[in-house]
């Protein structure tokens, strides 16, 4: 049985023959089915950074088909129903196979490899959508308060026909709805179609697992769309009900500008008078009302944000792929050896290279047990 990334990247199907083995030993092996494997789900040699299908693969065959190829590996799955403890489990099974290691589920390579990529996808995924759904709040709230001040003379027209503040801000506050609804049903065909989909069949490049698709629906997406009509829904209703303290009389006029008065900056002698006479009244403007000016900010500083966020983040790993590849690692081929072999084995290829500088070097893998975990180490 052969894997389905390796036979999809070579063009093989069930009833086709492959060659494989050992040094001169070489068989011909007939591929009986395409598998995926749950311990292969992200498989990447060491020395490779992502996974190459065109030279790696796994298969599954029969023990009886190598006879003479020692077992080098226990799979164990534990008793349902059973009370033992992994710590436990792990001291019975190193009483009966001394120096074997044991690698739980969560330490599986595989498996790790993708609950940490799980885990910094999430991360990053829910630090974006606050901030985008803040940034966007504020900006929201901001128009609606606008929106209502500029309906100031036909809520005053309202008051003095009968209406009631009541059906007044039912009717004002409907807008809410009817931006949101729209809004996000637009908002929800970008993100599935051309988004998520985009991002979907990135992972699948790197991961071997069932296409199954993206799902339509989240519990998330019926939270935002909440979050989003109370925000839209919430502006219009505090606005409307400010505006409604007044008198219908006072609503149908102009609104008066407010009180003026002098400003922080204007105490700043050296500074103000440098201003411009522009500079001055957008300046006073600004000040006037220090709540918008404060929601405003906050919106430019998210955007602002986000935009540097975004490529910062790419330009630091393009950064720290250079570095890694032109400063940390300045080989430029690696010689991955089937057999340990000596210094003076290996004199030939000291000769014959034609590299300029040579190193020979030893790898294995330690592995520190604690309690209810363990560490692996690499010495060289």
């Amino acid at each position: 049985m052969l894997d389905s990334r390796f036979a999809e990247a070579h063009g093989l199907s069930v009833g086709d023959r492959i060659t494989a083995g050992e040094g001169e030993k070489q068989t011909e092996w007939l591929i009986q089915g395409i598998v995926r494997a749950g311990e292969y789900i992200y498989y990447a040699p060491e020395g490779l950074t992502v996974p190459d299908y065109q030279k790696y693969g796994f298969a599954y065959t029969n023990a009886s088909s190598l006879p003479e190829v020692p077992f080098n590996e226990i799979i164990l799955t534990v008793a349902e129903g059973s009370t033992l403890a992994q710590a436990e489990i792990s001291a019975q099974i190193r009483e009966r196979l001394a120096g074997a290691t044991i690698l739980s589920r969560h330490h599986q390579t595989s498996y790790r490899k993708v609950a940490d990529a799980m885990t910094g996808i999430k991360q990053i995924g829910l630090l974006f959508s606050l901030a985008f759904f803040l940034t966007g709040a504020l900006v929201t709230w901001i128009t609606v308060s606008r929106m209502l001040e500029n309906q100031r003379q036909h809520l005053g027209t309202l008051r003095s026909l009968g209406y009631s503040k009541k059906e007044i801000t039912g009717r004002y506050a409907l807008f809410g709805v009817l931006i949101t609804l729209p809004s996000m049903i637009l908002g929800w065909i970008v993100a599935r179609c051309l988004i998520a989909e985009f991002l979907y069949r990135i992972g699948m490049t790197y991961y071997t697992i069932e296409a199954i698709g993206v799902i339509p629906f989240t519990p998330h997406f019926f939270l935002s769309a909440l979050c989003v009509t109370a925000v839209t829904c919430g502006g219009t209703f505090f606005s409307c009900r400010r505006s409604l303290e007044l008198t219908p009389a006072a609503l149908m006029r102009p609104k008066p500008p407010a009180q003026g008065h002098r400003i922080f900056l204007e105490r700043i002698t050296p500074y103000w008078r440098r201003l411009s006479f522009s500079g001055k009244i957008v300046t006073r403007n600004l000040f006037r009302n220090k709540g918008r000016m404060l929601m405003g900010l906050v919106g430019i500083i998210g955007s602002t944000s986000l935009i540097l966020c975004g490529f910062g983040l790419m330009n630091s790993i393009n950064g720290m792929l250079d570095r890694a590849f032109k400063e940390t690692v300045q080989y430029d081929v690696e010689i991955k050896l089937r057999t340990p072999s000596t210094v003076e084995q290996l004199a030939d290829m000291y000769n014959t290279l034609s590299g300029q500088h040579v190193d020979a070097t030893m790898a294995f893998s330690v592995y520190v047990y604690g309690k209810g975990d363990v560490k692996a180490l690499i010495l060289w």
